[in-house]
């Protein structure tokens, strides 16, 4: 199984190394601030493991190349929590994606006014109304070492400020499983 933050970790280190090296930065404030670079928690950011479930916040990922390279980084069984107002040219993009690593696909919005219910071929769709359902139907749905993954690929528009109050909403409800 991954481990995302390790591998990030791993990534900064590299990244860290390479300034050192490269740079050959001898200014101490300009260093120290590239070292103490975190990780944004609403970009791809395990928020929990709960019943051996990983479940990742990415709410930063507002349109469908960002929910691309999100689910292309990970491996196993996902439940993928998207917003069902992603068009569907643009749902394309990530179709094979969701074929070979999805297990469930979960679409925040109404089946009606979503394109994605118009995809031929495409098993396990479950729609619901909010971010609190969508996490209590990953809950119940989930297995252990399975990764639940919320990637919107779609602005917050209207429902939220913006996708830090949408992420927030995500990561306590999970923190309340």
């Amino acid at each position: 199984m991954y481990k995302i933050d390790l591998e990030n970790r791993r990534y900064n280190s590299m990244a860290r190394g390479i300034i050192d090296n490269v740079v050959n930065l001898r200014k101490n404030i300009i260093k120290d601030s590239l070292y103490n670079i975190h990780d944004d928690e609403h970009r791809f950011h395990i928020v929990a493991t709960v019943r051996g479930v990983d479940y990742i916040n990415d709410s930063g990922a507002t349109n469908i190349n960002a929910t691309w390279y999100s689910l292309e980084k990970l491996y196993g069984n996902v439940i993928l929590i998207l917003d069902g107002r992603v068009k569907q040219e643009d749902f394309y993009l990530i179709y094979d994606l969701i074929k070979k690593k999805v297990k469930i696909l979960v679409c925040i919005g109404d089946e009606n006014n979503s394109s994605i219910s118009k995809v031929e071929n495409l098993n396990n769709v479950i729609y619901v109304d909010d971010i609190s359902e969508a996490v209590k139907v990953a809950y119940v749905l989930s297995k252990r070492d399975d990764i639940v993954l919320f990637s919107p690929g779609f602005p917050s528009f209207g429902m939220y400020d913006n996708y830090i109050q949408r992420g927030n909403v995500f990561i306590n409800e999970v923190l309340n499983l």
